[in-house]
């Protein structure tokens, strides 16, 4: 799967709720789409199934909403989290980079390298949820985050799923 593209897996259009639910009980298979995993070193430090039921609207500036559920492998520790936002992406064919602009409840996967809230995210990645406004810079050569600055709340998932 390509680091970038209209719903990419590392920069999830999925936001949550201000109420995060942990548990460790199971959610059937039909909870939406497929399962993805991400796998450790690139969100967290364990791997990481990740499902969602996604619905951006045809609007403008979209709006996206949706459910999702991100669970730790090792020991079966879930966050189910609620979204709602909207968002623009503008594409710049002189610097082949991709503008970015949130507002709302999203979660955003990092890697290693990217240039995330607190400066270059590291060996690890970074899962995090965002509450309020994201401004980003992608760069489709190195496929990275180049810049990347909130006006919000932010919270690091993984030691929520990894309590």
């Amino acid at each position: 799967m390509s680091r970038w593209a209209p719903f990419r897996l590392r920069s999830w259009f999925i936001t949550t709720s201000a109420v995060l639910a942990v548990t460790l009980l199971a959610v059937p298979a039909a909870y939406g789409f497929e399962p993805e995993i991400i796998p450790a070193g690139q969100g967290c430090s364990f791997d990481v199934e990740f499902q969602q039921e996604n619905s951006p609207q045809g609007e403008h500036p979209p709006i996206g909403q949706g459910e999702a559920r991100l669970t730790n492998l090792d020991t079966g520790v879930s966050i189910y989290n609620r979204s709602r936002y909207t968002f623009i992406e503008t594409f710049d064919p002189a610097t082949n980079d991709v503008f970015e602009e949130y507002r709302g409840r999203r979660i955003f996967q990092f890697l290693p390298g990217d240039q995330g809230p607190f400066g270059e995210v590291g060996e690890h990645g970074a899962l995090l949820r965002i509450v309020g406004n994201v401004q980003a810079t992608f760069d489709l050569d190195t496929e990275l985050y180049t810049a990347f600055s909130v006006g919000g709340e932010v919270t690091d998932l993984c030691p929520l799923l990894d309590p």
